[in-house]
């Protein structure tokens, strides 16, 4: 689940988080949405979710970014490009059609 408030999955997630120690595993207990197990992997005083989301949001651009200047890239080389196909015999069959 990653790190996240305490009430972020709901009371009482939070009831279970606040009976374990770090790497204690919970006894299976039930929510709204279905039966759940949980591991206390640690705590942190300081919120660091609106970080990760920034950059998370940083590099999603960055990479839509990257993107797009590799697809006007190969639009400029195919717009720049000339393609002849010359196939063997295709000039006679073109001069006896015509």
């Amino acid at each position: 689940m990653g790190w996240f408030p305490k009430e972020g999955y709901g009371s009482r997630v939070a009831e279970v988080l606040d009976t374990l120690k770090d790497n204690q595993i919970s006894q299976p207990f039930e929510t709204e949405l279905g039966w759940h197990v949980l591991q206390l992997l640690g705590t942190r005083s300081t919120d660091k979710t609106q970080d990760i989301e920034r950059n998370q949001a940083r590099q999603m651009l960055m990479s839509r970014k990257a993107e797009d200047e590799y697809q006007s890239f190969l639009r400029q080389l195919r717009s720049e490009s000339h393609i002849e196909i010359r196939l063997p015999g295709a000039e006679g069959a073109a001069a006896t059609a015509g």
